[in-house]
């Protein structure tokens, strides 16, 4: 089970980056492996080159210090969304449009029933600190509520699923909204 969800995300990390939508050790990837356990990408390892070294699983009740230690910076906010049970997929991305749209706007148009009807609801959340607790705590509320993509104020993406594939095919269609939206702002 774990190479497999592994895999999944080295794929996942490679797309992000041939797509635009994260670049070098930006964000980072994570993926439920069952009810109690969780694979997620180190701090600082580039998307566009995963290996299997690159990851550490933890305990979503319990993790170890070992493994905070190791995993990215933003494991709290994993976390948190995945106190939501139908969440199996977790992306943080800085995806240059949906950055943009957290940058310039406290909203997102809900006006593309295609949209949302496949991504759910895309939140902006306030600016918190990364890494921090409230940060964490506000995602994983907004994602309770519905929340399918949620755009951190200056600090990139967040995109859940019930799968990894899910979380990416919201990434990528909140992503391209996102470009529209800027262009009509124009």
């Amino acid at each position: 089970m774990i190479d497999r969800a592994v895999e999944c995300l080295m794929t996942v990390g490679r797309q992000l980056h041939e797509g635009g939508l994260n670049a070098g050790t930006a964000g980072n990837l994570s993926a439920r492996l069952d009810g109690a356990r969780v694979v997620m990408t180190r701090s600082r390892v580039r998307k566009a080159s995963l290996t299997s070294d690159d990851f550490v699983v933890f305990d979503l009740e319990r993790p170890s210090a070992v493994a905070l230690e190791r995993a990215s910076s933003e494991f709290r906010l994993h976390l948190a969304a995945y106190r939501t049970d139908s969440v199996a997929a977790v992306i943080h991305a800085h995806s240059p449009a949906l950055t943009a749209v957290g940058l310039r706007r406290s909203s997102f148009p809900t006006s593309l029933p295609e949209l949302s009807s496949v991504v759910g609801e895309i939140v902006i959340n306030p600016f918190e600190p990364s890494g921090s607790e409230r940060l964490a705590d506000d995602v994983g509320r907004v994602v309770q509520q519905g929340a399918g993509v949620v755009i951190l104020k200056r600090h990139g993406v967040v995109s859940v699923g019930e799968s990894i594939g899910q979380a990416l095919d919201r990434l990528e269609l909140s992503e391209n909204a996102a470009r529209t939206l800027l262009l009509a702002e124009r």
